[in-house]
């Protein structure tokens, strides 16, 4: 199977246009850290070397465009708990991929005989 099309979530472009026009114009989507994103007293930039420890003040952040809704997937409120968000929003970008490829996702699909 082909999937012919795109969609894209990256820093700076919460969506494929957005990608492109970063692209074209050359925007460098790193930033400094937006405040409260995470706890300051894990930054530590003179600190030793340590797995919970944050050296650096920035990064390439994707709150813009990485909301998702998952009852529109069927997941259940319960399972929510146990995955990562990067999961969730892969399935959303994946979805926004197939739409692109000429609105397959509005097509019904047979639930039962997909994999998970």
């Amino acid at each position: 199977m082909a999937i012919v099309g795109m969609a894209a979530l990256f820093p700076g472009a919460g969506d494929l246009d957005g990608y492109w026009r970063n692209i074209v114009g050359g925007v460098d989507a790193i930033t400094e850290v937006p405040a409260g994103r995470w706890d300051e007293e894990f930054y530590v930039p003179e600190g030793p070397g340590r797995a919970d420890r944050v050296y650096c003040r920035r990064g390439g952040f994707v709150d813009e465009g990485a909301a998702y809704d998952l009852t529109r997937f069927g997941v259940m409120p319960a399972s929510v708990a146990g995955a990562e968000p990067d999961q969730f929003i892969a399935l959303e970008v994946a979805d926004r991929a197939v739409r692109d490829a000429g609105g397959y996702g509005a097509l019904p699909a047979d639930r039962q005989r997909g994999g998970g």
